[in-house]
């Protein structure tokens, strides 16, 4: 294990928030996963309780992240990842066939 489960929700969020740097809202907005830009031109995104993403280039600069940003938006799009799609995106069929959503305080 990679990483303990007790530090993964903590993880994606920051990865989410801030992992794309300044693009990081734009990310959010296109790409809808969490993901972490690095300095040599890689990008790493992760599809909660599914798995990841990788691309990379050689290190350039952070404009050079284009053709890997693209890359992301179009497997989100087709294939529906978007953590914040719409009720019909395989995603949220996904979620809920294994994970049980508690209904608010308990209820």
């Amino acid at each position: 294990m990679a990483l303990e489960r007790q530090y993964v929700r903590d993880v994606l969020s920051v990865s989410l928030t801030c992992g794309m740097y300044d693009y990081s809202g734009e990310w959010a907005y296109r790409v809808g996963l969490p993901a972490k830009s690095g300095v040599g031109g890689g990008i790493m995104a992760v599809l909660p309780g599914m798995g990841d993403s990788g691309s990379t280039r050689p290190a350039r600069p952070p404009r050079q992240l284009r053709p890997g940003i693209a890359v992301c938006e179009d497997m989100s799009e087709d294939l529906g990842v978007h953590i914040f799609a719409p009720e019909d995106s395989w995603l949220t069929a996904y979620r809920q066939i294994d994970t049980p959503v508690p209904s608010p305080r308990g209820r």
